[in-house]
């Protein structure tokens, strides 16, 4: 895929999160832990979807694409474990 068809993709999937997230606030038992781990999961897979935006920068050298192309990459292996760990 291209960068700019996994962008497209990557901010589709940030847009249904948000549905959902905006969804579950509308819930009356927001204090239960299950909700709480929800919505963490939620916020988490959206972040790293963003983060995901600046792994896939892939470019000349003497441009700011390798320089955000290695702190994506960088992010994503760090973060990754976050997410099974809720």
């Amino acid at each position: 895929m291209t960068l700019m068809s996994n962008i497209s993709l990557n901010l589709y999937s940030v847009l249904f999160l948000l549905i959902l997230f905006i969804q579950s606030q509308r819930n009356d038992d927001k204090s239960s832990m299950e909700h709480r781990l929800y919505v963490s999961m939620v916020i988490t897979t959206a972040f790293l979807l963003g983060v995901d935006i600046f792994s896939r920068f892939d470019g000349r050298a003497d441009t700011f694409f390798s320089t955000a192309n290695h702190l994506g990459n960088l992010l994503m292996f760090l973060l990754n474990p976050v997410l099974p760990s809720i």
